[in-house]
């Protein structure tokens, strides 16, 4: 049911129409007028209305301002013209104003009863549609108390209690028709004092939502989110089981921590599990905090589960990117390139490139570069000219400044010191 507003300055168009559409056959549940703008803002500030049927040309104000002005206030009202025009002289401005209709006058009465069939069918969707995100809303709400709740037992309450609490969220979540697992992660926000003035919390745990709930909506994500003490925060990652690989997941939770610290929204120190949570969440949560207290200088952007196995990991990504570099030596290559080929984050990447060879990437890059000219220039009669463009060197006198720089020889010296006549 929906509930009408006409509005028309001429009492003999509003009268027609209250006389002959057939009113007690369309879904209206109660019908105002009104003889001008001013009285339809009136019945609009004072009434529930779901649907303005109003003329374009009215004297002092007309349709459209009205128009307007319902939609500077923000409302989503249905908006029908009844106008003695053709539709398309308001088109442009109808289109900015979402008008639903144009009916033209003298008005059909079945083609305006069409009109209010028409907006009720699409009230009940808008209804329908504001109950489910409202349901939604409240579901989150819910389990994000009761994760609050969880933390704070584990921390200062009873254990057993927030395993039974954990127990309830899981068995709704994890089911045989539609099995679930669920990743702990940990972050404590940097500089808490001077970021809780420009950011509140509800706006924090927002972000913190949707950046999650964005980078793994593939994976049919749930995200919940408990506050552990002042600028720490606990997120419940629920994803479909078996949908995402462990490399995969580490590099998204390395994407959300620079995701703020390159925008210089927030510095977090994220502490993470690569491996779903089991039966028991007290001992994950107290293993996270522990780690989340670690040593700051350390290079991780993400504090996985084992510093070794961290350490194994770190190392075999970067042999991973030194083999594609030496393979693809003769072409031009990049961070974001290299990066991708091991599935890190490039910021992340350069710095563990740094950590393990000592160099930048530009600077290893132009290193291997400079070894494999040096066999070239040994073990071939190419030209200077050649050789430099064969790896990728924007001119002769760069290649010949770089190779200098290393051999501390010109490229033509060294080859006259160590290439061998035949």
């Amino acid at each position: 049911m929906v509930n009408v507003l006409l509005v028309d300055d001429q009492k003999l168009v509003i009268d027609d129409l209250l006389e002959h559409v057939r009113w007690s056959t369309l879904p209206v549940g109660e019908l105002f007028t009104a003889r001008s703008a001013t009285e339809a803002r009136l019945f609009l500030l004072n009434h529930k209305i779901d649907l303005m049927i109003t003329d374009i040309e009215m004297p002092e104000e007309s349709g459209i301002d009205l128009a307007r002005w319902v939609r500077e206030r923000g409302s989503n009202l249905l908006i029908a013209f009844l106008t003695t025009h053709s539709e398309f002289d308001y088109a442009r401005q109808g289109v900015q104003l979402q008008i639903m209709d144009y009916i033209m006058q003298p008005v059909r009465y079945e083609e305006l009863e069409d009109c209010i069939r028409r907006a009720d069918r699409r009230q009940e969707t808008r209804n329908y549609l504001e109950s489910l995100d409202a349901q939604k809303q409240l579901t989150e709400l819910h389990e994000n108390a009761l994760y609050d709740s969880i933390i704070s037992r584990i921390l200062y309450g009873s254990r057993p209690e927030a395993e039974k609490l954990f127990r309830t969220i899981e068995e709704k979540k994890n089911t045989p028709e539609s099995p679930t697992e669920l990743y702990l992660i940990y972050l404590t926000v940097e500089q808490w004092m001077s970021v809780r003035k420009k950011v509140s919390d509800s706006e924090l745990r927002e972000a913190f939502r949707n950046a999650f709930t964005e980078l793994f909506e593939e994976e049919d994500v749930s995200c919940g989110i408990a506050g552990a003490e002042e600028g720490r925060y606990f997120i419940f990652l629920t994803l479909r089981k078996d949908s995402i690989k462990k490399v995969i997941y580490r590099r998204r939770i390395e994407e959300i921590a620079h995701f703020f610290e390159r925008r210089e929204m927030l510095n977090l120190i994220v502490a993470a599990d690569d491996t779903p949570v089991g039966g028991q969440i007290a001992e994950p949560v107290l293993n996270l905090i522990r780690r989340g207290k670690q040593d700051r200088q350390r290079s991780l952007s993400v504090r996985w589960e084992d510093s070794a196995e961290d350490s194994d990991y770190e190392n075999g990504m970067i042999e991973e990117a030194l083999a594609y570099i030496r393979k693809n030596i003769y072409r031009k290559l990049s961070r974001t390139e290299v990066a991708d080929h091991v599935h890190l984050n490039p910021e992340y990447f350069s710095r563990l490139f740094h950590k393990r060879t000592g160099l930048s990437f530009k600077e290893y890059v132009i290193q291997e570069k400079m070894e494999k000219a040096a066999e070239l220039l040994i073990g071939t009669h190419l030209s200077i000219g050649v050789i430099a463009s064969k790896i990728e060197f924007e001119s002769v006198s760069h290649f010949s400044q770089s190779f200098k720089s290393k051999y501390e020889l010109s490229p033509q010296d060294f080859r006259k010191k160590y290439q061998k006549t035949p």
